[in-house]
């Protein structure tokens, strides 16, 4: 029978001890399963690095996209497989992977004896006022802009467990319009010959994620290969419902005004002026001045549904 280590999150959105009990007692029926509550990020993380240290066949992280985050820091380049309970907010990671959202019938996917797959992440590296990081994200990477509106809409985490999806999309607009309208460039991007300057830089290394329910969100009209990049070069209150329908659309932000997307990168550098707040797959990593973003293809093994046939 195999191992497997249950990192629940009880903070997240959908979470409850009943939920929790019928889960780990659906894994118990066909996996080796320990559950455990960590008290904070950095404590899922320890429980993590420990349980890859005595061979744990799996570690599955139960709650919303941040619980998955600090889960899978440990696990890339290793042999143990993150599994995905989710009970969060947006479950984006769960949508992209077709992870069933309702936790119990992720559970049973994963008991009935999942598929695993070598997916992608990309390596964060960077320097700030205390001091340098080191990270992995699964799905979405942003610097300035994106990491605003992100800090914006964890302040209020009511709204954000009542509304979700919603609570995402006017926490946007609203920052938009009190706070970054007016802003000019203080990153300077590069990605081998290729430079430019803005007030935000996005990273997308899958088909598309998104903060805003099921529906998908895109940088380019093209699939990244292995990633597309999109530099803000301004952000105009005024147009900021109309690119909200151009990034859920199919078109992407290609052709938008302000905006750059560069396809094809594999690895980009962002500066800034001064020290500019960073998220990865919508957690807060503090303010860097230097960062270097790589794409690591094939980093981390995920049990997801197995395909029937």
């Amino acid at each position: 029978m195999q191992t497997a280590l249950l990192v629940a999150n009880p903070a997240s959105s959908g979470f409850s001890r009943p939920l929790h009990r019928r889960v780990a007692a659906t894994l118990a029926r066909k996996l080796d399963v320990t559950p455990v509550w960590p008290s904070s990020a950095e404590h899922a993380q320890e429980l993590t690095g420990k349980a890859v240290s005595d061979n744990i066949d799996m570690v599955i992280a139960m709650g919303g996209d941040g619980i998955l985050h600090h889960v899978a820091q440990p696990l890339v380049g290793t042999a143990t497989t993150l599994g995905v309970i989710p009970c969060g907010t947006a479950n984006v990671l769960a949508r992209q992977l077709g992870v069933p959202v309702r936790a119990t019938g992720a559970a049973k996917a994963l008991a009935a004896g999942p598929q695993v797959i070598d997916a992608p992440v990309l390596e964060i590296t960077g320097n700030g006022p205390l001091g340098p990081i080191h990270r992995f994200s699964l799905f979405s990477f942003g610097v300035g802009v994106d990491a605003e509106i992100v800090a914006a809409a964890e302040a209020d985490p009511l709204r954000k467990r009542d509304l979700g999806p919603v609570h995402y999309a006017t926490t946007a607009i609203g920052v938009v319009r009190r706070d970054i309208s007016r802003r000019v460039g203080g990153l300077r991007v590069g990605a081998g010959d290729r430079s430019g300057v803005g007030i935000g830089v996005m990273a997308q290394f899958r088909d598309s994620y998104t903060y805003f329910g099921a529906m998908p969100m895109r940088l380019a009209a093209t699939p990244p290969n292995p990633m597309n990049v999109l530099i803000v070069e301004e952000l105009k209150a005024r147009r900021t419902l109309g690119l909200l329908r151009a990034t859920l659309g199919s078109g992407g932000l290609d052709s938008a005004k302000g905006f750059t997307v560069w396809t094809g990168v594999e690895q980009f550098e962002v500066a800034a002026d001064s020290p500019s707040p960073m998220q990865a797959d919508g957690e807060l990593l503090g303010s860097m001045s230097a960062i270097v973003a790589r794409f690591r293809p094939q980093a981390l093994r995920i049990a997801i549904p197995a395909r029937e046939g």
